[in-house]
């Protein structure tokens, strides 16, 4: 693979990821600085112990996981 070429997650061959993109006006819909991006992604593996994600998500309105819900129950 290229240096710009990633891939693409199982079941998905390189060409098939230019059928994931979308136009700049889809990030402004959502308050999203484009900034030259063509694909929105989110990847992570995370470890959780499930009582306590569980409360977490029972105890919070945030809708960004990454964002909002992971931070904010984080305790140092």
């Amino acid at each position: 693979m290229g240096e710009t070429e990633r891939y693409p997650g199982p079941g998905l061959r390189m060409t098939d990821i230019g059928r994931l993109e979308i136009s700049e006006d889809v990030f402004e819909r959502f308050g999203v600085m484009a900034s030259g991006r063509t694909h929105l992604a989110s990847m992570g593996i995370y470890l959780f112990d499930s009582g306590v994600l569980s409360d977490l998500l029972g105890s919070t309105a945030h809708e960004d996981f990454g964002r909002e819900v992971i931070p904010d129950g984080t305790v140092i």
